[in-house]
């Protein structure tokens, strides 16, 4: 049981929900600033904030939904070094880390990751995070106002990672730093098990759009395995995605 749920008790949502019927509890147990917002509205508010900075409130980022709002406060309260993490981001070359994690798939046949699969290669251009699985707007998702005003740092402060096979907050660090110069990407949604990014350049030629699929797949295998089910097919994907998405189970 996590604090939250220890200080107010395991809440259930009315069907009924309304944006803001929940911000005065979440704040209670969370450490940064929070403000609610529709589901159809969040990703053009987060964007405006982003164009007119307040930094005394701090970078904003969409955590969510209440179930991951939640999950936030939980991983807050796990142990943990600020410092340790700064220092393990400095020593960490993220491409040589992505190389690294090849080993793992050495037993995969190399060739059906070159399978293109037409379903798969829809660009994304918005972010899911205003949206359940159903498509229906969600009616009340939450910004967090973080103490940074470097984007890449975002997992460090939210403490994203370090459970099943999610990355360490360093690594996730890592990849926003790598990313950010080449493709003009910068994370704007760190739910319980999601990211997602802006994309101001995506990669321009096929060969450069492989190996940035490629390294997405080994930092994030289940959007292919569980996913468009190729990593060329992801490829052709972020040709034209002005949107990256990542999830870990």
């Amino acid at each position: 049981m996590g604090l939250f749920e220890k200080l107010f008790g395991k809440r259930e949502l009315p069907p009924t929900q309304l944006v803001g019927c929940c911000l005065e509890e979440l704040a209670a147990g969370f450490p940064f600033p929070l403000t609610a917002h529709h589901g159809d509205t969040v990703e053009a508010e987060i964007l405006a904030m982003r164009k007119s900075p307040a930094p005394s409130r701090g970078l904003p980022v969409i955590i969510g939904d209440y179930e991951h709002a939640i999950r936030h406060i939980d991983m807050l309260e796990e142990p943990y070094s600020m410092d340790e993490q700064l220092a393990a981001l400095s020593k960490l070359d993220f491409p040589r880390w992505v190389e690294e994690q090849r080993t793992e798939h050495e037993d995969e046949d190399p060739s059906e990751q070159l399978k293109v699969y037409p379903k798969g290669v829809t660009p994304m251009t918005a972010l899911s995070v205003g949206r359940d699985y159903q498509g229906k707007a969600r009616p009340e998702v939450f910004i967090a106002y973080v103490p940074t005003d470097d984007p890449t740092l975002i997992p460090l402060h939210l403490r994203f990672g370090d459970w099943n096979a999610c990355p360490s907050p360093f690594i996730h660090a890592a990849a926003a730093r790598s990313w950010a110069p080449r493709f003009g990407a910068r994370i704007l949604t760190m739910t319980g098990d999601v990211i997602e990014y802006e994309v101001s350049r995506p990669p321009q030629s096929e060969a450069e759009a492989m190996e940035l699929a490629w390294q997405q797949y080994l930092y994030c295998p289940d959007i292919v395995d569980q996913g468009v089910g190729s990593v060329a097919t992801l490829a052709k994907a972020l040709q034209t995605s002005s949107r990256w998405y990542f999830w870990w189970d």
